[in-house]
C-alpha cells in the first residue's frame, strides 16, 4: 500500500488531527517566516552588499542572506542535474560551479554552487557577458549579487555530480541564487511575498485537509443512509412477499 492509498483510507477524524498538526507547524514556522521577512526587508532598504571574493565570504547564519561576489565560473564543471522517479524524468536543473577569482587551474575543491532552472540557464550566456569583469584559468570572472544559503534541495545531487568528476565540495560551501530572470528588486520583492504568505499557505492546507475529512464523514453517512434505506425497502418487500404467499397458501387450502 503506497502513501496516497494509506492516507485515503484514514478515518475522517484522522484528517482533523492532521489539519491541527499542520496549523501547529504553521504557528511554529510563523516566527521564522516573520524573521526572514524582516531580514529581506532590511536587505531591500540597505541596497546591495559590498563585493567580496568568493573565498572571503562568511555566511552570517541568518534565515535570509545575500552577497555580492567576485567568482570564477568553472566552465568544465557545468552539469545537468536530471531528477528521475522510477526511471522516469521528472525535472531538470543546471549546476554551475564557482571558485574564487584567484583560484588556479587544477582546483578540485569548490566552495560555490549555483543551481539554475532551465529558464535561467537559457539566459545564462547573456548574464555572464553582462557581469564578466575578467577571465581566469577556470573560466570567466563575474561580479554579481544573489541570495545565499548553506544548503539546497539539489545539494546531494550536486555533490554527487562534482564527486563523479573527481572533485569535492568544501565544508563551508554556499549555494548562490543570482538574479538572472529578475532584477534584484524584483527577486527580493518576490522572496518577501513568499515569506509573508507562509502562515496563510499552511492554514490553507490545513483547511483543505479538514474539509476533506468532513466531506468523507458526510459521504460515509450518506452511503450508510442509502444502504439502510435499501435494506429497509428489501425487508418491506420481503414482508409483502411473505404475506402474499401466506394468503395464497390459505386460499389454496380453502379451495
Amino acid at each position: 500500500m503506497n502513501l496516497i492509498s494509506f492516507l485515503i483510507r484514514l478515518p475522517w477524524f484522522a484528517y482533523l488531527a492532521i489539519a491541527g498538526g499542520v496549523v501547529w507547524l504553521g504557528m511554529q514556522s510563523a516566527g521564522g517566516a516573520e524573521e526572514r521577512a524582516a531580514q529581506i526587508q532590511a536587505a531591500i532598504d540597505a541596497g546591495p552588499p559590498a563585493a567580496v571574493d568568493l573565498d572571503a565570504y562568511a555566511h552570517p547564519g541568518t534565515k535570509f542572506a545575500e552577497g555580492t561576489f567576485r567568482a570564477q565560473i568553472v566552465t568544465d564543471e557545468t552539469t545537468r542535474l536530471v531528477d528521475r522517479t522510477n526511471g522516469i524524468k521528472t525535472g531538470e536543473d543546471i549546476m554551475v560551479v564557482l571558485a574564487d577569482p584567484e583560484a588556479a587551474a587544477g582546483l578540485k575543491q569548490f566552495r560555490g554552487i549555483m543551481i539554475l532552472s532551465t529558464t535561467e540557464f537559457d539566459q545564462f550566456t547573456d548574464w555572464v557577458i553582462d557581469h564578466a569583469v575578467d577571465f581566469g584559468p577556470l573560466g570567466p570572472v563575474v561580479e554579481f549579487t544573489g541570495s545565499v544559503s548553506k544548503s539546497d534541495g539539489e545539494a546531494s545531487h550536486a555533490r554527487d555530480a562534482i564527486e563523479n568528476h573527481g572533485g569535492t565540495v568544501a565544508s563551508d560551501v554556499v549555494y548562490v541564487s543570482p538574479y538572472i530572470t529578475q532584477t534584484r528588486e524584483e527577486g527580493l520583492a518576490a522572496a518577501l511575498t513568499r515569506a509573508e504568505q507562509t502562515q496563510g499557505n499552511m492554514n490553507g492546507i490545513a483547511a483543505f485537509i479538514a474539509l476533506f475529512g468532513i466531506g468523507k464523514l458526510l459521504v460515509g453517512r450518506r452511503i450508510r443512509s442509502i444502504r439502510e434505506g435499501k435494506a429497509e425497502q428489501g425487508l418491506a418487500a420481503q414482508a409483502q412477499e411473505d404475506a402474499y404467499n401466506a394468503q395464497h397458501q390459505a386460499g389454496l387450502r380453502n379451495f
